[in-house]
């Protein structure tokens, strides 16, 4: 990341890009929707600042740059791989095996690629066009995807010469919720979406109560409103902190006006006239946790209450529609069982990751599976598992000399809440160049490491140690600095530089040092 941001503040939009592709096939969906968990690890994090704003970033990248020309793909294995589903994971291993110089196939039982990202995220999120435009970059290396196609038993495909098998399925059932009445009044929330974005005529009448507190259960909120509903209630049975949904999501959710009941949960629906009543128990949390660590949440007695709606919609979870003919375990959760950091599964030869291995997850997350399964199935097949390319030029062994920034953390801007509910036109909308390179200045480039070459050129102006207290404590006051500058008695003039232990390596100090006594130096990768 430091470097991608070392050259967007220098404007060299197409060398970032190539940084960013060396490791995703989907820059410009990542961009969109990703969760950013890499701006939890931001650096700025340890020194109480707010995190760059690495995803608005890779979005402009994505935007600005050139697409970099494919290398040449090695000779042709003459290996086979099939992939089972055309989502992020599977598009992911099939791009780095086509370029390992393998034969791939992709099967995907839909009439269209890109799993979830395609009929899971509206169009407000994820516009198709970018979505679109990034797979055929994908099958330009050499994928076959065969659309319209379900696989329901690996032998036949083994039968057709294939020698190794990627179960990239997705979760795309949804889960029942389990209480009397459901079978007759509640909507699964993928059916929905995927409706949405196949373009049909959707109804949901005017009143609309959403179960569940992921992604999907906002995305559908937030589609409801769209498509005519004037109130929307999501109803979750842990508290707000506790939502798997991404925190911008939730917060877009309540501007466009969805409520929400948190610490409730369904009892019995049935329906009331022309209506649906939803009788509801309040919940609280438990002294005991879940498997992910949460607490489990308990019914508060005497706690009910109802709610009158037009449609229901169950968003509480998904699951995998697993072939029965694929003989391959599964787990309690009805997941497929893959031997823990093989990817293997039952079967010899046959892989499986994302949604269909993990359950429900993020998208970067199944692009994580699709790379490391195309490792694994490049040295199954006897190759040595290099997919990582450089495509980007050498970076300058003189970092360009980049001061530390004060400006706050760049928000994108987006669309006004009349514009939005009126179309599913997209939401967030960019940031421009100006605002990108600002945005990159304020990255503490943890690659680098600062080291004090020529302490004797020391003047003992402070600006490191003004630098580094800023840049802790968000004020001036040297005192605080976690770089120590000392003057040994009887010198006069020569100077001791050290770091103390509380030091992060953020290299603030040397980007601001005016007489070139410290420097830095890399400290891991190009």
């Amino acid at each position: 990341m430091p470097r991608c941001h070392r050259l967007i503040s220098e404007g060299k939009w197409n060398e970032a890009l190539a940084v960013i592709r060396e490791k995703v096939p989907f820059p410009s969906v990542l961009g969109c929707v990703c969760p950013a968990p890499c701006e939890n690890q931001c650096r700025l994090n340890e020194v109480k600042r707010k995190p760059v704003s690495i995803r608005a970033l890779h979005r402009l990248v994505a935007e600005k740059g050139s697409v970099v020309p494919e290398l040449p793909n090695p000779k042709q294995t003459g290996k086979k791989v099939a992939i089972i589903g055309a989502g992020p994971a599977g598009l992911t291993a099939g791009y780095y095996l086509a370029k390992c110089g393998h034969s791939v196939t992709i099967f995907e039982a839909l009439p269209e690629p890109g799993g979830m990202m395609r009929f899971g995220i509206p169009d407000y999120r994820l516009p198709k066009g970018i979505l679109y435009s990034e797979i055929d970059h994908i099958k330009h290396v050499g994928v076959d995807i065969k659309m319209n196609t379900r696989v329901e038993s690996l032998d036949e495909l083994s039968q057709q010469g294939f020698e190794a098998f990627f179960i990239a399925i997705g979760a795309h059932m949804g889960e029942s919720i389990g209480i009397k009445g459901e079978d007759a009044a509640v909507i699964d929330c993928i059916s929905l979406l995927k409706d949405i974005n196949l373009g049909k005529e959707v109804r949901v009448g005017q009143r609309v109560a959403v179960i569940g507190g992921g992604d999907s259960a906002v995305d559908a909120a937030r589609a409801s409103l769209r498509i005519g509903a004037k109130d929307v209630t999501i109803v979750y049975r842990r508290s707000e902190e506790e939502m798997p949904a991404k925190c911008a999501n939730v917060e877009e959710a309540k501007r466009e006006g969805v409520r929400q009941y948190f610490l409730a949960t369904p009892t019995r629906i049935r329906r009331v006239g022309s209506k649906i009543e939803m009788e509801c128990i309040r919940m609280t949390l438990s002294d005991k946790f879940d498997a992910k660590g949460r607490r489990i949440p308990k019914p508060v007695p005497e706690s009910e209450f109802n709610i009158k709606v037009d449609t229901i919609i169950s968003a509480i979870g998904q699951v995998p529609d697993i072939p029965p003919k694929f003989g391959l375990g599964t787990t309690d959760r009805g997941t497929l069982e893959v031997i823990a950091d093989t990817f293997g599964t039952t079967k010899k030869g046959v892989f499986a990751g994302g949604d269909a291995v993990r359950g429900p997850a993020s998208i970067i997350e199944a692009i994580v599976d699709g790379r490391r399964a195309a490792v694994l199935i490049d040295k199954y097949l006897g190759g040595r598992g290099i997919i990582d390319e450089v495509l980007a030029p050498p970076e300058s062994t003189k970092m360009p000399q980049v001061g530390l920034s004060y400006y706050d953390r760049v928000l994108n801007p987006s669309l006004s809440i009349n514009e939005r509910l009126a179309s599913f036109a997209e939401v967030e909308l960019s940031i421009t160049k100006e605002m990108a390179r600002e945005e990159a200045t304020r990255c503490l480039w943890c690659d680098l490491e600062p080291v004090v070459m020529d302490a004797l050129k020391c003047a003992e102006c402070r600006c490191c140690q003004l630098a580094c207290s800023f840049a802790y404590t968000g004020a001036f006051n040297p005192q605080k600095a976690k770089i120590s500058i000392e003057t040994p008695i009887g010198t006069g003039w020569e100077r001791e530089i050290s770091f103390t232990d509380e030091c992060v390596k953020c290299s603030v100090c040397a980007r601001t040092c005016t007489y070139e006594v410290l420097s830095m130096i890399k400290i891991g990768g190009r």
